[in-house]
């Protein structure tokens, strides 16, 4: 097996699942380019009063590990 441990974070991937019916996560940063972020406000594409999911990843230099083992979820504010 080849070694995938041990190496410094180059980025960390975020996703969410933009409200979509289907549950399909979509790539919001970390991804095009690589980003240290460990905060990020997503302020458009949103709908009031709705349920979004999030989760997340990482990359070094052997590739993109797993997800992580939560997913984080979050509701807008009604309207």
């Amino acid at each position: 097996m080849a070694d995938i441990g041990n190496s410094a974070i180059l980025s960390y991937g975020l996703e969410w699942d933009a409200g979509l019916p289907n549950g399909e996560f979509v790539k919001l940063v970390g991804y095009a380019s690589d980003s240290k972020l460990t905060s990020f406000i997503v302020t458009a594409g949103v709908t009031p009063g709705t349920l979004y999911r999030f989760r997340a990843q990482a990359r070094n230099v052997y590739g993109w590990g797993p997800y992580a083992e939560t997913e984080i979820s979050a509701t807008t504010v009604p309207a």
